[in-house]
């Protein structure tokens, strides 16, 4: 015991020098430095002291009882590097315009509307206070998806392999088997093997944002995604944001939270667990200006000139300084950005939206960016940036939990009559 004990002095005053004072100057660790940091988590673990803690936060669902896992959150505590100076470069809007162009046309593994899948929109959804009573889709969103190229890519067949591993009701605590730690890592793995990572990595290392290793890169996803925490009022981490976003969660089940990616929708739907309302319509706003005549008295007045405006309302005109008017529009069924109104395990999601056709790496790598990029606009945790994906102006809206974390991304479409009420709970 004592020779532990002195172990772990040593290496707590051998990490003491290893970090930049000031708060400006980034950190840059040497493979020297990494391997103190493991030498001194291994001591650690070897303790009484850390066996007592790990077997008390295990007991109560506070830690998983896998000491790797363990381990590795203690890292994440611990040692995993954030920012808390000023960025030192600001991120333009042109350079995010840029980026988020270069990750969809990188994106390669896109699945091609009419080709790869096709969908069938029907009508549009009922208010969310109607939604119970009134169902205006009555056939499935999908008629078809080339199930082939889901099984045969790569990164498809990883993302895949994650979907059932999650409880659905946030309370219940989650456990990380070695079996699902490994799915966890092999479906990064995949993912950053693809051009659409690479640029993703390329441009926040150079925005310092963060680490030029691939290694240090992929345990930050790793954090930022499958960390758990604690999301509901039960006795233990119970969420991640891979769970949230990507396979969805249902909250005392009353309602749907997250549930934002096309293929769990799909696959859902082919087993009968999810029932599609109908589409949200967007609508353009336009401005341009007629000539009317006007009647006085009787007689004419020369005619004048009036702004039309599309604006959000159904179809009527307002008299205000100018005549508007709101056009609703169907998605059409090219769109690859589509609103929409389900049921999932007869629980209600009244506003929900997700990209249609996209790769898992292209949906993790533009909400990953989101997180990642600089925000001045998150006082209750929400952020994010305006941008176009493809053919749609949309927003890329993200929530953090506890700072390092995703709360919840999704793809906000800023000419939708409707806009999701989030709950980052």
């Amino acid at each position: 015991m004592y020779v532990t004990v002195k172990k772990t002095f040593a290496d707590f005053l051998t990490l003491l020098d290893n970090f930049e004072r000031p708060t400006s100057c980034p950190e840059r660790r040497s493979m020297k430095e990494k391997c103190d940091i493991e030498s001194f988590l291994d001591g650690l673990l070897e303790t009484n002291v850390l066996k007592i803690v790990h077997h008390f936060l295990s007991q109560h669902h506070l830690a998983s009882s896998n000491i790797r896992v363990f381990r590795r959150r203690l890292f994440n505590i611990w040692f995993w590097l954030y920012r808390i100076g000023p960025p030192l470069r600001s991120v333009s809007q042109e350079h995010l315009d840029d980026i988020v162009d270069k990750l969809w046309q990188a994106d390669s593994n896109r699945f091609v509307p009419g080709r790869d899948y096709e969908i069938n929109v029907q009508g549009r959804a009922a208010s969310s206070n109607k939604m119970r009573e009134r169902d205006n889709a009555p056939l499935k969103f999908f008629n078809f998806v080339d199930e082939r190229r889901l099984s045969s890519m790569e990164t498809y067949a990883a993302f895949i392999a994650l979907l059932d591993n999650y409880i659905d009701c946030t309370g219940v605590p989650e456990e990380v088997t070695a079996q699902e730690e490994g799915e966890n890592n092999h479906f990064l793995e995949a993912v950053m093997k693809t051009k659409v990572m690479q640029e993703l990595h390329s441009f926040l290392a150079d925005k310092d944002l963060c680490s030029g290793e691939l290694s240090q890169f992929k345990k930050q996803l790793y954090d930022i995604w499958f960390e758990l925490y604690t999301r509901g009022s039960g006795e233990g981490p119970d969420s991640c944001g891979f769970e949230h976003v990507f396979v969805g969660e249902t909250k005392r089940g009353r309602k749907v939270i997250g549930f934002h990616n096309w293929i769990q929708f799909y696959l859902q739907e082919k087993r009968g667990l999810v029932d599609y309302r109908g589409y949200l319509s967007r609508g353009d706003t336009v401005s341009y200006v007629v000539r009317v005549p006007v009647v006085q008295h009787g007689g004419h007045i020369p005619d004048i000139e009036i702004k039309l405006h599309y604006l959000n309302s159904d179809n009527i005109f307002f008299p205000l300084t100018a005549l508007c008017i709101r056009l609703l529009f169907q998605p059409e069924e090219h769109d690859q950005l589509v609103g929409l109104q389900f049921v999932w395990k007869e629980v209600y999601k009244p506003v929900g939206g997700c990209f249609i056709g996209t790769s898992p790496e292209l949906e993790l790598a533009l909400y990953t960016l989101a997180f990642l990029v600089p925000s001045t606009d998150g006082r209750d945790g929400r952020s994010g940036f305006n941008t176009r994906c493809g053919a749609h102006a949309v927003r890329l809206v993200v929530y953090r939990k506890l700072g390092r974390h995703i709360a919840t991304s999704y793809p906000q479409l800023l000419d939708t009559d409707r806009t999701e009420k989030v709950d980052s709970e």
